[in-house]
């Protein structure tokens, strides 16, 4: 669709708010788009294609994830999503752990490359996140805590993260669980999932997500700002 508009990948990727490199994966099918992306595309080129859709469609139901041997379907509803907001209390999120991280957390080969696939959308997802502070200063084996700090540091300068801690003083006031609440284009439902000793519950029902929100805000408002946080980190990575 590009190429018949004349625009070249570096002026069409700063107007659908994306990097150069995001866009040029999705062009080449090493991410998959989404029906959201391909609408703001379709948009931009003047081109309108309902086939297309469903083919973006299709492919996101038979859940890409599944070729690589992960049967989450969690993953869906995240690779969907707009925006993310989550509170980490127990581990440093998905979305922000370096590799060697991620495999001492139990990611295996297969579950890597998920997981990395995941990490390429924070082009265009909108993460908003809360870790605790003992999450962050845990020794974890086989980790290099200083490179997993850094790299939080780092993804925390994108314009797409936003990223707190939640002092251990607070943590220990609050009692927070972790929660995850995704939030789609309209006019699709947010859903929120929230762990507990009992498991995963995931609810899209109003009510629901608008107490799970509620909570997260409020966890964040006790947490550091996003420049306090970037402080924080370089302060105890010297």
């Amino acid at each position: 669709m590009r190429a018949r508009t004349g625009l070249r990948l570096v002026d069409a990727a700063a107007r659908l708010d994306m990097s150069t490199s995001a866009l040029h994966r999705l062009e080449t099918g090493e991410t998959l788009a989404n029906v959201h992306v391909v609408r703001s595309m379709m948009d931009l080129y003047d081109h309108y294609s309902p086939n297309l859709l469903d083919l973006v469609r299709t492919s996101r139901s038979q859940g890409w994830w599944r070729a690589y041997g992960v049967f989450d379907d969690y993953i869906g509803w995240e690779t969907d999503a707009a925006q993310m907001c989550e509170v980490a209390t127990t581990r440093i999120p998905d979305l922000l752990q370096v590799d060697d991280y991620a495999r001492a957390t139990g990611s295996d080969g297969r579950a890597l490359s998920v997981l990395k696939a995941r990490q390429s959308r924070l082009t265009v997802l909108r993460l908003n996140v809360v870790i605790s502070e003992a999450v962050i200063t845990h020794d974890v084996p086989g980790v290099d805590l200083r490179a997993q700090i850094a790299h939080l540091s780092r993804q925390s300068e994108l314009s797409t993260v936003a990223i707190r801690v939640l002092p251990a003083a607070e943590t220990a006031r609050m009692q927070p669980t972790p929660l995850r609440l995704l939030d789609y284009p309209h006019p699709d439902p947010c859903v929120a999932f929230v762990d507990s000793a009992l498991g995963r519950t995931q609810t899209d029902e109003l009510r629901d997500t608008v107490a799970v929100r509620r909570t997260f805000e409020s966890i964040a408002a006790a947490a550091m700002t996003p420049r306090e946080t970037r402080d924080f980190l370089s302060r105890i990575n010297r």
